[in-house]
């Protein structure tokens, strides 16, 4: 509760995290609509988006802000708006992290959020279903492009908090044991030793 004072987020609650860009691809709209589903039966949840929108589609993000303004919920939902250096911080606050990308990489802030304890949740995009997440094992994924899954998602979650921590646990030691520093370097020096 002290770093969410120092950040100056809700005391109480559960707060779901979205760090990246404000972007249609990394399905930003999808989070809002899942949340919008839920906020009244789960009072107490937050949705916090972490993440830069002077560098995307001007007319995306004033559609999310003019939605949350419509919908009295500006009290409910936190747009940073500016690059975060302290993303380390935002994820020691939240509880659950979300990433509902159509298109992703290698997405670091699952390992991050995974690293961090949270439960995470992915589209089901193979660069998450297949290379980082086990759903119902170390976080859960939902079909790419449906808040209403993502909603049943977020229900499962927050019905479960016995069935959390052990998920949380799962999710740490995948990271430690696959994706730590040790891990990675050796292996860009294996790589490279056999060139």
């Amino acid at each position: 509760s002290e770093m969410r004072k120092k950040l100056g987020l809700w005391v109480d609650g559960k707060i779901i995290l979205f760090v990246g860009g404000i972007n249609v691809r990394k399905g930003v709209h999808i989070l809002l609509d899942a949340f919008i589903s839920l906020e009244k039966k789960y009072p107490d949840i937050k949705l916090l988006i972490v993440g830069p929108t002077y560098k995307y589609d001007k007319k995306y993000i004033s559609d999310i802000k003019e939605k949350i303004m419509n919908l009295n919920l500006s009290g409910k939902v936190i747009l940073t708006e500016n690059n975060i250096p302290n993303v380390h911080e935002y994820m020691q606050c939240s509880d659950i992290f979300t990433l509902p990308s159509r298109q992703e990489g290698f997405p670091i802030s699952i390992l991050e959020a995974m690293s961090s304890g949270l439960i995470v949740i992915g589209s089901d995009i193979p660069e998450i279903a297949r290379a980082q997440i086990t759903n119902g094992k170390d976080g859960f994924v939902f079909p790419v492009g449906n808040s209403q899954k993502l909603a049943e998602v977020f229900e499962i979650v927050l019905n479960n908090e016995s069935a959390n921590k052990q998920i949380s646990e799962e999710a740490r030691n995948k990271v430690i044991s696959k994706w730590s520093t040790e891990i990675v370097d050796k292996s860009y020096k294996d790589l490279y030793s056999s060139i």
